[in-house]
């Protein structure tokens, strides 16, 4: 009779604990589908933002240029289409 008992018991943890699996399965699942959710949602929030351009000034534009004509590397082609005056 013990023996049947402790079965029963036994049977009786086993749907216990797979019914805590069952849940914690779900309330992961809704979880993961409100996070992929707010995600997307974050992602069309920053997607739509407009791009902020940053003003330069034209010292601060031909500094640039002047810059890259210096770094530019030189081809020895006297019209090779890189440089400009």
């Amino acid at each position: 009779m013990a023996d049947t008992c402790g079965h029963t018991f036994e049977k009786k943890e086993t749907l216990r604990t797979i019914k805590r699996l069952k849940f914690h399965l779900e309330l992961q699942k809704k979880m993961m589908g409100r996070l992929l959710l707010k995600g997307l949602l974050v992602s069309l929030a920053l997607w739509t933002l407009p791009a902020q351009a940053q003003q330069v000034s034209k010292p601060q534009l031909e500094a640039m240029v002047e810059a890259l004509r210096l770094a530019a590397s030189k081809t020895g082609v006297q019209d090779d289409g890189l440089y400009s005056q």
